[in-house]
């Protein structure tokens, strides 16, 4: 193998892994994880480096978390193994003239895989992946679990934040107001905020009802949380 096909082939599969990193950190983000905490997790999974940090807590602590961990730590084994290895094996197999001719094919990838690298990088763009991840993460996790699905965004200690969808008004807050269903007294939950129709609305205690299909950011204790959504 040339050198030339060789310094190409890493470049190519670099901006394949760059790409991956990003796409399992937006995974992360939509979570609740910051950037940074997400990407650090994120290459510490592919590489299998270990992550030994306190906020490797954070991933372990919500199942969804555990599945991106998981399908990011599958992935950065078999591309290494697998993925990297059948490459670098074919391509010691194929005569001089053969790899020549690969020249042009492994330059439009690498050209494609830097356009999509820098693109994504763009906070616009940024934005949109978010948005495309989280749709399909509610789609396929989200919308196929149990009554009133929710995932865990943030925790500290007993208490946690978590996105929670309402598939189903529980009978105790139905068609009352915040205020008058006295989540706060009985259970010790709050709203952060309600989501409806893409849109963060205002919350009004004397006013709001928890609607169908309202997506609620709460704080409180998880035991809670399942006993009033989920019991």
């Amino acid at each position: 193998m040339t050198i030339g096909i060789s310094v190409a082939l890493f470049l190519l599969l670099l901006i394949i892994y760059i790409v991956v990193i990003e796409i399992f950190t937006a995974l992360f983000r939509i979570t609740g994880l910051t950037q940074e905490k997400a990407n650090f997790q994120v290459i510490s999974l592919l590489t299998g480096a270990g992550f030994t940090t306190l906020e490797s807590e954070v991933v372990m602590n919500t199942k969804f978390r555990r599945n991106i961990a998981k399908g990011a730590m599958l992935f950065g084994y078999m591309f290494s193994v697998f993925l990297a290895g059948t490459i670098i094996s074919m391509l010691s197999k194929m005569s001089t003239n053969e790899v020549n001719n690969m020249y042009g094919a492994i330059g439009i990838l690498m050209a494609i895989g830097a356009i999509i690298y820098f693109a994504i990088k763009m906070k616009w763009i940024k934005r949109l992946l978010d948005k495309w991840v989280q749709s399909i993460v509610e789609k396929l996790y989200l919308k196929k679990s149990k009554k009133n699905p929710y995932y865990i965004l943030e925790s500290y200690g007993k208490m946690v934040i978590c996105e929670l969808l309402v598939t189903e008004v529980p009978e105790k807050i139905k068609g009352k107001t915040i205020i008058e269903s006295k989540v706060k007294e009985e259970y010790g939950l709050s709203y952060v905020t309600i989501v409806r129709k893409n849109e963060s609305i205002e919350i009004s205690p004397f006013k709001d009802i928890v609607k169908l299909n309202d997506k609620l950011v709460i704080h409180g204790k998880i035991g809670k949380i399942n006993k009033l959504f989920r019991s």
